[in-house]
């Protein structure tokens, strides 16, 4: 064996493949790709859409990290090249970015395609003051139909309405003091018809609230209810910041008040579940309130 061949050798197996530095490069990349788009959506920076397509952009970057990682490790241990770091480096955070787009694959197939549910699948509660929003957002305003509610109904039998044994008004307070302490957004306008004053000529138009706290404002009148109380709000997630619609219809009873809701996502055909547990969840909190509120 000459010298020179031995030399060229050597070099060969302290050689690193390039494989694994443009994996490791590819899968850094995506990271501040990802939480800088999130960031600014969250912040209203960006729309909705701009995401997406940023998104979409990281998961490309992790999964270009992420093959090329895996080449890397053929590389490695086929022809004894160097490179372990950066081609774990590459196959670590590439799989962690891609966690986020596999996990919502495997909810995708695990819950029903639907991004708007409600209580009332016959008569749901309808969007007013935001059906401009959903407009502008590209969104459905009126219930999807017969075809989502039957699949809405297999998927979330639990999902029906509330009774509470409050009248409508008290009821209307515990609602919108709920929705102000998780911080949703409610609209300017809460529906009263045929309530003080009377609005009868133009019912069912939304009445003007009076400024400074409209809603405490409602919350503290006696007021005799002839029709349905209606309360819009938008809800902001934690963390990503997408934009959802929620409507609450509050319809006086005998016995007390029968609660309605409806919540549709703005973006996207799959809501992951997550319209459904928030009125489960709402429904909880106001039937703990409502008990509360008749001990004292």
């Amino acid at each position: 064996m000459s010298l020179d061949y031995a030399v060229g050798r050597k070099r060969w197996f302290e050689r690193e493949t390039r494989f694994a530095r443009w994996g490791r490069r590819f899968a850094f990349f995506s990271v501040p790709v990802l939480l800088i788009s999130v960031g600014l959506h969250r912040f209203g920076q960006i729309d909705t859409p701009t995401l997406i397509n940023l998104a979409g952009l990281s998961f490309g970057f992790a999964l270009m990290g992420f093959i090329a990682a895996l080449f890397a490790f053929y590389r490695i241990w086929v022809d004894g090249l160097k490179g372990w770091a950066n081609m774990f480096s590459g196959l670590i955070i590439g799989e962690a970015v891609l966690a986020v787009p596999a996990l919502a694959v495997a909810v995708t197939f695990r819950l029903p395609m639907v991004n708007d549910v409600t209580t009332d699948t016959a008569s749901p509660p309808a969007f007013e003051a935001l059906a401009g929003a959903r407009r502008m957002a590209g969104a459905h305003i009126t219930y999807p139909g017969s075809e989502a509610a039957a699949i809405q109904r297999e998927a979330y039998p639990k999902l029906q309405p509330l009774v509470l044994r409050l009248p409508a008004d008290k009821a209307l307070g515990i609602v919108v003091a709920e929705m102000e302490e998780k911080g949703w957004e409610l609209t300017d306008k809460i529906e009263l018809p045929g309530q003080y004053p009377d609005y009868s000529s133009r019912q069912p138009d939304a009445v003007p609230l009076p400024v400074p706290d409209p809603r405490r404002e409602i919350m503290r009148r006696s007021l005799t209810i002839e029709g349905d109380l209606v309360v819009e709000a938008v809800v902001t997630t934690l963390v990503v910041g997408f934009k959802d619609d929620v409507v609450v219809r509050i319809t006086p009873r005998p016995d007390g008040s029968r609660i309605d809701m409806r919540s549709a996502s703005r973006y996207g055909r799959h809501d992951m579940g997550a319209n459904a547990r928030r009125i489960q969840a709402f429904f909880r909190v106001l039937e703990e309130k409502t008990r509360e509120a008749r001990r004292i």
